[in-house]
Formats: structure tokens, C-alpha cells, sequence
């Protein structure tokens, strides 16, 4: 999310702040507000040119002139942020909230601060107070919808989005974020129409076509999802995941020899990009080069050790070259991490039973089947390794 706030003079706040005036009630000498706006000022435009410590400098001058001034902490404040000074920052809003405590602008840049210290529960607090003082402000509910997504209370996310689309119809951003929350939660098909919205909006906006790609693609829509992967990388927007979005399209496809183009774009211009050996192994085991994906599955491990999927497949290749105790060591791990995860324990239930442990794998099958109770396609495919049993 980020913090996108804005600096303010003195007496530019009349939008955000009705009810009581910026300038504290007690009378200042003339001469001395003056001091203290030429400071404020200057610093805004140095912030604006990206030199925040000295902007900061100036910010401070103007505070020991006029320490009451509120819009003059919420600068500073705002300049820290910025410089990823969070908790100065912080301080900072809280002052300029504890002089002026309608000030919107403060609890909206306070709760994007406590956002990105992870603080989510009082970064909601605070955009909820921004929306109480000025509700008809979208980026309070967009930010705060962010946040509901980030927490998994997607039906909270959408109600935020849908109230910045109905505060300003043309919020390209909210539709894509609405959109997101929505193939979380399955929903596709209007995914894909929010997508389609910020496209219509915004047609040089690359990550809507990304997004879409991924919910067409989850629709089994693979064509389809590889042009919009081509139309976010034609508009350079070269980030690693829509080349492994695209790979693992063409992976589905059966076009393994240009997934793996795909993945080794990723690994030779990202190389501690994990996803990317992961998925490049996957399209290497399809091809039944075994030793190749063993060794990227290997290299995944090597950046995110605790990238649990990882240890399932490199156990899979293992077990399709016969060494069965090295499967079981990696589905072990995986279990360790995830233990509720069907899947793993159908893995080693395989391996243990090739290896001869017929009653460990026996054991570990019906775990699966008990922890897939509801997935009756894999409770098929337990029954049919069951019968095969010795």
C-alpha cells in the first residue's frame, strides 16, 4: 500500500477539517505565523523534490516557532514516513492528532505507517477514524479494504471497495483490488469483470491484465490467460510472477519447452526468485528430466527453506527414482510444516508402501483420507492406492 499522502500549508485544509479552525485560538504575533509558514513551506517543496532530511530541518524550525501548529507535525510526520522513519512518524501524527483531533489526513497517513509495521488492527482503527471525520473520502476505504484483504476478511474488503466505486466510479485502483478479493473467495467470473472495468479505465494499467490472466487461467482458460500475460509483459511491466503466471499456463498446456523459456527469464534476471525453480522443476519432472527438477527443487530450498510445497515435489521426484527413503525424509518435513495437508501424507503413504513399510503407508493413506473427507475425487484416488496394497 504504501504511504501517498500530501503536505499542507497552513489554512489548506478547509475540505478535510470544518469544525475547527488549524490555527489554534490563541492569538500569535503575525511576524511569527509568518516565520513558521515560510519554513512549512519551503519544506513542502523540498519534499517534494525528495529531500526529506532537509525538508525535516526545515519542519523543525517551524515547530519551534509555532510548536501548536498541527498541519506543521503532520509534514514532518508525513517526511519520516517516507523515509521509512515509522515510529518518529508516528509520534509526529499522534501530535499533530493531539492538537487538532478532526484532522483526517493524520489518521489516514498514521494507519499507512502502522500498516507497514504490521500493525494492522490499529492501521483499520485508524482509517475507520478518517472515515468517521470525512466519509465520503475513497482512498480511506480503499486503504482500509487492503487491509481487510491482508487480514483474509474478504467480505469486509469488497464492502470497502464497493464504496470507493460508488464514491468515484473511475477508481481504476479499487476495481483491481476488488477483483483480487473476489478470486479469493472464487469468485471468477466477476473478478474477471472488475479486471475488465480497470482495463476500460486505465487500458496501459499492466497488473489488471496479470490479474486477469490468473482468474481466466483459474478458469481453465489458458489461451486466453496467455495473451493477458503478453499484453502486461509487452507494456514492460517485467515482473517475475506474470512469467511464471505465463510458464505455468504453458505448463498446463503441455508447451513445456516454453514454460521453461518462461522460468529461465525469471531465474536469469531474478536469481533468488523461488517460485521460478520451483515451477521450472515441475515442467522438468513432466518432461521426466528428474535430475534436473530434483536439482531446482533443491535451489528453492537453498532461498526459502521453509517453502513447504517444495519438499513435496523434490519427495515425488525422489520416489520416481526410486529412492524412496530420501521421498519419505522431504514428505516428512512437509508434513512437520503443514500436517494438515492431504496430500503429503498420500505421498509418503506411496513411498512407504514401494519401500516396503506396508503398514506405515497404510496409515498414512487414511490420514489422507480422513484429512480429504470432503474432496471426492482424492477419496477415489486413496481407495484405488488402498486396493493396490500388499
Amino acid at each position: 500500500m504504501g504511504i501517498h499522502g500530501t503536505y499542507y500549508d497552513f489554512g489548506n485544509m478547509e475540505n478535510y477539517s470544518k469544525s475547527q479552525p488549524v490555527v489554534p485560538q490563541t492569538a500569535i504575533p503575525r511576524v511569527k505565523e509568518h516565520d513558521a509558514k515560510v519554513y512549512n513551506s519551503r519544506g513542502i517543496r523540498k519534499a517534494g523534490l525528495g529531500e526529506l532530511e532537509s525538508a525535516i530541518a526545515d519542519f523543525d524550525i517551524a515547530i519551534n516557532i509555532l510548536p501548536d501548529e498541527a498541519l506543521i507535525y503532520y509534514n514532518r510526520g508525513l517526511a519520516k514516513s517516507e523515509l521509512d522513519q515509522y515510529e518518529p512518524a508516528i509520534a509526529d501524527f499522534d501530535m499533530a492528532i493531539s492538537i487538532q483531533p478532526d484532522l483526517a489526513i493524520a489518521y489516514h497517513n498514521r494507519g499507512s505507517v502502522k500498516y507497514e509495521l504490521g500493525k494492522f488492527d490499529d492501521a483499520i482503527a485508524d482509517y475507520t477514524k478518517a472515515i468517521e471525520i470525512v466519509p465520503d473520502d475513497p482512498d480511506h476505504y480503499n486503504n482500509r479494504g487492503n487491509i481487510w484483504a491482508v487480514l483474509g476478511q474478504l467480505e469486509d474488503a469488497i464492502a470497502d471497495f464497493d464504496k470507493v466505486v460508488s464514491l468515484q466510479p473511475d477508481f481504476a485502483p479499487a476495481y483491481n483490488n476488488r477483483g483480487i478479493a473476489k478470486v479469493e473467495l472464487g469468485q471468477l467470473e466477476d473478478a474477471i469483470a472488475d479486471y475488465d472495468k480497470v482495463i476500460s479505465l486505465q487500458p496501459d494499467f499492466a497488473p489488471a491484465y496479470n490479474n486477469r490472466g490468473n482468474a481466466k487461467a483459474a478458469l481453465g482458460q489458458l489461451e486466453d490467460a496467455i495473451t493477458d500475460y503478453d499484453l502486461a509483459i509487452g507494456m514492460n511491466y517485467e515482473l517475475p510472477e506474470i512469467y511464471c503466471n505465463r510458464g505455468n499456463a504453458k505448463a498446463e498446456l503441455g508447451q513445456l519447452e516454453d514454460a521453461i523459456a518462461d522460468f529461465d527469464k525469471v531465474v536469469n534476471f531474478q536469481p533468488d526468485f523461488a517460485p521460478a525453480y520451483n515451477d521450472r522443476g515441475i515442467a522438468w519432472a513432466a518432461l521426466g528430466q528428474l535430475e534436473s527438477a530434483i536439482a531446482d527443487f533443491d535451489t528453492a530450498l537453498n532461498i526459502q527453506p521453509n517453502f513447504v510445497g517444495v519438499y513435496n515435489n523434490r519427495g515425488i521426484a525422489k520416489s520416481q527414482l526410486e529412492r524412496y527413503d530420501e521421498a519419505i525424509a522431504d514428505f516428512n518435513i512437509a508434513i512437520r510444516v503443514d500436517p494438515q495437508n492431504p496430500s503429503f501424507y498420500y505421498n509418503r503413504g506411496l513411498a512407504n508402501n514401494l519401500l516396503g513399510h506396508h503398514e506405515e503407508g497404510r496409515n498414512d493413506l487414511l490420514t489422507a483420507s480422513d484429512l480429504a473427507k470432503h474432496n471426492e475425487d482424492f477419496l477415489l484416488k486413496i481407495k484405488d492406492a488402498l486396493s493396490k496394497f500388499k
